[in-house]
Formats: C-alpha cells, sequence, structure tokens
C-alpha cells in the first residue's frame, strides 16, 4: 500500500487535498501534516512513498522541511505546492532536495504527480520555464571538472525535463526502458546531483547542456528512425 502525506497549513484546504488524493489513488494511505515542523516529526516516525509539502507555511515552512527531511531521509520523494510560481521558489525547492514542483489549483497537475508518484515524479511545465528563465541569465560555458552530455543523453534530458517517464522517453527514442535508466543515471552523475530537478538546474549551471538550443525533432520521432537498441 502507497503511503503518501499531505502537508498544508490551511485545514480546510489539507483535508480538501487528503480527499482528492484518496480519490485518485484509493489503495492509498493518505495523511496530513499540518505545519513543517508536523511533516519532518511524520517522516522521522515512519516511511512516506511521496510527500506532497505545501511551500509557504509559518514555523520552519516547506523548504526548510524538505531540506531537514531529505537530510534525515536521503530517499524520501518530496513534491513542492505553492499557489505562487516564482523562479526563487523552485531553485529554493531544488536545492532543498525536492524531486518536482507543482502549482496549487492545477488539479490536473496535481493529480499526474499523484499517479507517477511511485515512478519519475515530474517538474511542472511553469517551474520549467522558471528555471530556463533563470539559467539563462547565465553564461553558457563548461565547468572545470565536469564531463558534458553525449549526443544521446542530450535527446534523454530534454525528454526528461518534459515530464516523461523512462518507459516514455523509451518509446519516444526507439529505446529500452533500462538503457533509459543507464542514460537518466549517466545524467545525473555527470550533473553531480541525485533528482532529475535539481539536473535541469546543473546541467546548464554547469555548460552540461544549453537550454536555448533544444531540439526541435524531439516532439515526434518519426518510427522509421528506429536507431535504438533492444
Amino acid at each position: 500500500m502507497d503511503r503518501i502525506l499531505v502537508v498544508e497549513d490551511e485545514d480546510d484546504l489539507r483535508a480538501l487535498m487528503v480527499d482528492l488524493v484518496r480519490r485518485e489513488v484509493p489503495t492509498a494511505e493518505v495523511s496530513g501534516a499540518g505545519s513543517g515542523e508536523a511533516a519532518v516529526a511524520a517522516c522521522d516516525q515512519q516511511a512516506w512513498d511521496l510527500v506532497l509539502m505545501d511551500i509557504r507555511m509559518p514555523g520552519i515552512g516547506g523548504v526548510e522541511a524538505t531540506r531537514q527531511i531529505v537530510a534525515r531521509h536521503p530517499d524520501a520523494r518530496v513534491v513542492m505546492m505553492t499557489s505562487v510560481e516564482d523562479s526563487r521558489s523552485v531553485r529554493l525547492s531544488v536545492a532543498a532536495g525536492a524531486q518536482g514542483y507543482v502549482v496549487k489549483g492545477l488539479s490536473g497537475q496535481l493529480e499526474a504527480v499523484v499517479h507517477r508518484a511511485l515512478g519519475d515524479v515530474p517538474v511542472s511545465a511553469e517551474a520549467l520555464d522558471s528555471l530556463i528563465d533563470h539559467t539563462r541569465q547565465t553564461t553558457y560555458a563548461l565547468t572545470p571538472g565536469f564531463k558534458p552530455l553525449s549526443a544521446r543523453e542530450r535527446e534523454v534530458f530534454w525528454l526528461m525535463a518534459d515530464g516523461l517517464s523512462n518507459k516514455q522517453i523509451a518509446q519516444r527514442l526507439f529505446l529500452s526502458p533500462n538503457t533509459v535508466k543507464d542514460h537518466v543515471a549517466s545524467i545525473l552523475v555527470k550533473c553531480r546531483v541525485s533528482t532529475r530537478a535539481a539536473a535541469i538546474v546543473a546541467a546548464r549551471q554547469n555548460g552540461l547542456v544549453d537550454l536555448t538550443e533544444r531540439p526541435n525533432d524531439l516532439t515526434e520521432r518519426p518510427r522509421g528512425r528506429q536507431t535504438g537498441t533492444w
């Protein structure tokens, strides 16, 4: 049984979101926490498959709570939630160890995050835009000591940044899921991070990939161009 923790300081909204998650994942055990402190305590008491964390709360707040949770429990999967979209919140959330970011009120995105909680947690389109806008302000140059991504890894990176799961990337690039998994692992190693969200920032900041030069042919690849290894 999946275990999902919803962290939201407003009682009515927390109850609503807990109910939504229960409807989306009827087999899951869903609980709520009313503060960052309560979320940290809940994660210390038992493991959760997914923590949906409000970013703006009284007390230590969602970013600090996430930092503490991930520091104590490296395998914790935290997705940040907020009603305000801004690049600073995105950067702070990623730095704290969050694996995804979603805007509250966009129920379709929240449902997608919940459904994919045990696979690849996506970064919302809005968050990705904020990351791109921020990192475009820096100079594109490979940081000494970092290795650039290979041509295939760059293809996987772009689709990974679009929120596609390993299975979806495999179908798009005509690769086996295990091959894609290896490419994703290599990307994380080269970026020196442990999450996909962090890789989006690290790859650009360290010159591993240029976010302004995304290939146009990754949107839909004709099936006649099979190049992968099964």
